[in-house]
């Protein structure tokens, strides 16, 4: 079972041998395993990369996230989906109701903010306006209770801070952490049989990912306290390989999830088959999210 990321940040010419991701580095080499490998980040331009090697990652359903010359995620490439349902999963989400959708949004919209509340009481900040709005999420959530519950979060999570400020290097930290997060939940919806373009509230027509930015909400908050503490122990000036690195490495933190603790990538292949089986049955009672834990 996949289960970890691989960060290239630095020169190296990939190759296969005997069902393994060979990386040579010229003086040294390192061998992964292919089944173990959920997402690669290609981090730098010096990475020479094969077709033998990415038709080999296609097969074994591994995301690869591309960086541009400022090292932010510029693309997410994902297999074409070889699930045995996948048309059936597709009438699925097409099928599914509003009332249903909206009902699965009060509960991903909740998590989220109960999420949110968990951050800001592990770094010492009040997290009671945000206990109280999760209790007060609508299905649809027509009262738009996540935005109002975002500015609650960012103005004390963080000291000056605007979340569309792209001069900003803890933003573009939690856009690199974010779009990585992305890239495995997206990755657990393809192997799931599932059209990431249908969201359940999303809905951009340019986005193929309307479905993967529904599902990772939930995560966000991950990255957020990882940039957080970055930001207080580096002062976090500029978008490093350190810091690149650690974020990346925060999907084999773990998570709570459907009465289990385990880390993000097997968590979210949990979520996505409880996302399945609440359009199966009609029930938003299925789905699973994932809850912080220390």
């Amino acid at each position: 079972m996949a289960w970890r990321g691989v960060h290239l940040s630095e020169a190296a010419r990939l190759s296969l041998k005997d069902n393994a991701l060979l990386i040579d580095r010229g003086d040294e080499g390192v061998r992964v395993p292919i089944e173990d490998i959920a997402f690669i980040v290609v981090d730098s331009p010096e990475i020479t990369l094969p077709t033998t090697v990415l038709s080999a990652l296609g097969m074994a359903n591994v995301a690869l996230v591309i960086t541009d010359a400022k090292h932010l995620p510029c693309a997410t490439l994902l297999p074409v989906g070889y699930h045995h349902r996948h048309s059936a999963i597709a009438d699925l989400q097409r099928l599914t109701t509003k009332s249903l959708e909206g009902n699965l949004w009060k509960l991903v919209v909740a998590r989220k903010i109960l999420n949110q509340a968990w951050v800001l009481k592990s770094v010492g900040k009040d997290d009671t306006p945000l206990l109280a709005m999760a209790s007060r999420v609508k299905p649809g959530d027509p009262d738009n209770i996540e935005a109002r519950a975002a500015r609650e979060y960012w103005s004390r999570l963080f000291v000056d801070f605007r979340r569309r400020d792209n001069n900003d290097a803890r933003n573009m930290a939690l856009n690199y952490g974010y779009a990585v997060m992305r890239s495995v939940v997206a990755r657990a919806c393809v192997a799931h049989g599932l059209t990431t373009a249908f969201g359940i509230k999303h809905a951009n027509m340019a986005n193929p990912f309307n479905l993967a930015d529904d599902l990772m909400e939930c995560f966000r908050p991950i990255v957020d306290l990882a940039v957080q503490s970055l930001a207080l122990s580096t002062g976090l000036e500029k978008l490093d390989k350190e810091t690149r690195q650690s974020l990346v490495a925060l999907q084999m933190r773990d998570v709570h999830i459907g009465g289990t603790v385990t880390g993000i990538v097997p968590a979210s292949d949990v979520l996505v088959s409880s996302f399945i089986r609440a359009l199966t049955d009609k029930s938003s009672k299925e789905l699973l999210l994932p809850e912080l834990i220390e």
